[in-house]
C-alpha cells in the first residue's frame, strides 16, 4: 500500500490509522469494510465502525 496515495473517496482523519494516508485526510485504502459496533442492526452513526483500521504499531 501506498501511503502517499490518498483515496479521496474515503475521508479519514484519524492519524492513528495504519492506513491512513500520510499527506492528506484520507485513507490509503482502495476500499474499506464499514461494520456494526455491539448489535446486529446499526441504528444510528455511533453503532458503526472502520472494520479496516489498524493501528500503527500493528505493523
Amino acid at each position: 500500500m501506498d501511503k502517499n496515495h490518498a483515496n479521496h473517496c474515503i475521508r479519514c482523519t484519524i492519524n492513528e490509522c495504519a492506513n491512513h494516508c500520510d499527506c492528506e485526510p484520507c485513507c490509503a485504502l482502495d476500499s474499506i469494510e464499514v461494520c456494526c459496533c455491539n448489535t446486529d442492526k446499526a441504528t444510528d452513526k455511533q453503532c458503526t465502525e472502520c472494520a479496516s483500521f489498524r493501528a500503527k504499531n500493528e505493523y
